[in-house]
């Protein structure tokens, strides 16, 4: 039966809610069993929110306005209560990797039209071409053909133009954070200007800074000078993945930075990630204890090569963060500390012979106790001690505590003797039971103790006789 059917008198007893299966119940009480409903789908743009056996939730509008790039959604219909709003496409893939940008904007009711990157002229490449930019055309260096990630913003939301009142026109200070970030698996990486900045930007600025990951070209690969290796013996017990991640590539992928030339006071923060194999590099030079430290190098056009740029670097995930005052193309190593010319090094070109001795270096220890040399040849013998000393310590507590058991159990043993000493023991007890020829061997063999003497019959008085009358009666 449903709880309509139940009388009214059920309701002052105690509650009695309506059945409503997959529905939404409402208003049961003392007095009534109340209502079913059922969770109506929201219109385009919104999805249900809250929908549960007790409340019918409400419509909620899908996070869209104020979101950037990769956390757009859109619902076009009405569809089912259960319908969520979808992730909006991000043109040019996971990374924006400056192929097509957004022709219309994905909104809150319709996904996004997406527009093919124009091409451009011989030795140029389109930098910032996604979101809803269309990019430019610039020469990063010869040889750079392939964008990998990109992402660019306009900054007018968040600065006032001309605010100095200077004859610069494209001169903005920042009345808000700024903050810019990659997608994908460069989502480490990202570019940061705090208030109270002022960026000057080149003439041919549209008012967006961006930020693009690309295929460095031949010549951008490595370093002028070798990073130094460690010395075989240090790493000869690692894993041969990480024996091989020495002689990977020496820089990280290199991030070009738009527009080439703006400015900045104070100076804002950048990032460049690292490559998987740069971050095994890293934890192989932790591993042996080799002091290491983060270098940041900066690409100059006219001499088309790498110059070290004087900054203070960190990591942050895959990506290293380092502060600059203007924008150019950026990179990063990761170099050992220490690292000197030998004697036999006579040409003094540090690293650039594969064949130098100075191209192998040893590690440099630190101590993590004091004491204790990791680099020393007996510190592997510590182990095997430990152990041995663990399992004779062990044997030692388990003897201990076996017999102290031992000792325990006599100690029980003796007292519960002591106190049966009034009583017949269980032997002397049985030894009733058996028949009599066998029991007077037995107590012949002393094997028992004799029986004892049957107890005296205790004499039983003698009843006297009644008295007769010393009359008769007569008839």
């Amino acid at each position: 039966y449903e709880a309509a059917d139940v009388a009214g008198r059920a309701f002052e007893l105690g509650r009695v809610c309506r059945n409503c299966f997959d529905n939404v119940q409402l208003g049961c009480s003392n007095t009534t069993a109340g209502f079913c409903i059922t969770c109506e789908p929201c219109g385009p743009g919104t999805f249900r929110s809250g929908c549960t056996l007790t409340s019918a939730g409400s419509c909620v509008d899908c996070a869209n306005e104020d979101e950037e790039v990769g956390f757009r959604f859109f619902k076009p219909n009405f569809g089912n209560a259960s319908d969520l709003c979808q992730p909006c496409t991000v043109c040019g893939g996971a990374t924006q990797n400056g192929t097509e940008y957004d022709a219309r904007r994905c909104t809150a009711f319709q996904d996004t039209d997406c527009q093919q990157c124009a091409s451009c002229p011989n030795g140029q490449i389109r930098v910032g071409c996604g979101d809803d930019s269309p990019g430019f055309c610039v020469e990063i260096a010869p040889g750079v053909t392939e964008i990998l990630a990109g992402n660019s913003r306009d900054v007018g939301d968040f600065s006032i133009r001309n605010a100095t009142g200077g004859p610069i026109p494209g001169e903005y200070f920042f009345t808000s954070p700024f903050a810019l970030s990659m997608l994908g698996e460069y989502s480490d990486c990202g570019l940061r200007v705090g208030a109270s900045t002022t960026v000057r930007f080149p003439d041919r600025s549209n008012g967006r800074l961006g930020m693009s990951v690309f295929t460095p070209a031949a010549n951008m690969r490595s370093l002028p000078a070798r990073r130094a290796a460690i010395a075989e013996p240090a790493v000869a017990h690692l894993q041969d993945g990480l024996r091989r991640a020495v002689s990977a590539s020496d820089l990280s992928l290199p991030v070009y930075f738009s527009p080439t030339g703006a400015t900045f006071s104070p100076p804002a923060q950048a990032s460049v990630p690292l490559t998987l194999e740069q971050l095994e590099y890293a934890r192989l030079l932790v591993q042996t204890r080799t002091a290491f430290e983060l270098n940041i190098y900066k690409w100059n056009t006219v001499t088309s090569a790498w110059e070290p740029f004087e900054t203070q670097a960190r990591l942050e995930g895959r990506a290293v963060w380092f502060e600059t005052t203007s924008f150019s193309t950026f990179s990063a190593a990761i170099n050992t500390i220490g690292t000197v010319p030998n004697a036999t090094d006579t040409d003094g070109d540090v690293g650039v012979n594969p064949e130098d001795p100075v191209d192998v270096v040893q590690p440099t220890p630190r101590e993590p106790y004091p004491g204790l040399d990791p680099t020393d040849s007996n510190t592997s013998d510590l182990l095997p001690m430990v152990i041995v000393g663990a399992v004779i310590a062990f044997l030692t507590l388990l003897a201990c505590g076996y017999w102290y058991y031992r000792w325990r159990k006599e100690r029980e043993t003796a007292e519960a003797l002591k106190s049966a000493n009034a009583y017949p023991s269980q032997r002397e007890i049985a030894s009733q039971d058996l028949p009599v020829w066998l029991r007077m061997q037995q107590q012949a063999d002393g094997a028992v103790p004799p029986t004892p003497e049957p107890p005296q019959p205790v004499p039983q008085p003698i009843p006297q006789p009644m008295p007769q009358p010393m009359y008769q009666r007569v008839p």
